[in-house]
């Protein structure tokens, strides 16, 4: 019986690392596209995505994709309360950095923060360095006719640049949720279990 429980606490405390899978931003239908090599590509001024939260859920970082070769630090930013279309405006709500370097691949920041339902966000990276080469989806609504599209609890709506929605360009980006509150209930099992 005792092993049994000692199971099923592992059980409650592995799993939900399995189901916390990063939701990749990344439309349907849409080629990722190399665009420029050893070039910043507007970086400095901050690439991003704006996008809505269909419910409250919390996420422990931020990711992009990219080729940074050498690179450099970088930093992600959340805005909160922004516009959807046009300049997106918004309040600085959480940020982290990060030294980055290396290939083809994705790049996590670390942010704890918990999103709201129902409210707009603008997630940015920002760095000043060059980048061995970058990679960025042909996506906009006003200039390509794309639509909005859903990720988990998420509600894409749009790339930016400088916090303006009017570049025709979107980087591939990905949240890493929180992992689910089973994590402590196995911790709390496994605790209860050691002192019986």
């Amino acid at each position: 019986m005792k092993k049994a429980l000692v199971v099923l606490a592992l059980v409650f405390m592995v799993v939900p690392a399995a189901l916390a899978q990063p939701w990749e931003l990344d439309p349907p239908g849409k080629p990722l596209i190399h665009y420029s090599s050893d070039f910043n590509d507007g970086y400095s001024s901050s690439r991003g995505v704006v996008f809505t939260a269909l419910e409250d859920f919390s996420m422990t970082s931020f990711g992009y994709y990219n080729d940074v070769g050498n690179g450099g630090v970088a930093t992600i930013q959340l805005f909160e309360d922004v516009n959807t279309n046009g300049n997106t405006g918004g309040n600085l709500v959480a940020s982290g950095s990060a030294a980055i370097s290396g290939g083809l691949d994705w790049y996590d920041i670390n942010m704890n923060y918990a999103l709201t339902g129902g409210t707009a966000y603008e997630a940015v990276f920002v760095y000043d360095f060059a980048a061995a080469r970058n990679f960025f989806y042909d996506f906009d609504p006003d200039f390509f006719g794309d639509p909005p599209f859903d990720v988990g609890p998420v509600h894409v709506i749009d790339g930016t640049l400088g916090h303006n929605t009017s570049n025709f360009v979107m980087p591939r980006f990905r949240i890493i949720p929180e992992p689910s509150s089973l994590a402590l209930l196995g911790l709390g099992l496994a605790f209860a279990i050691r002192r019986r």
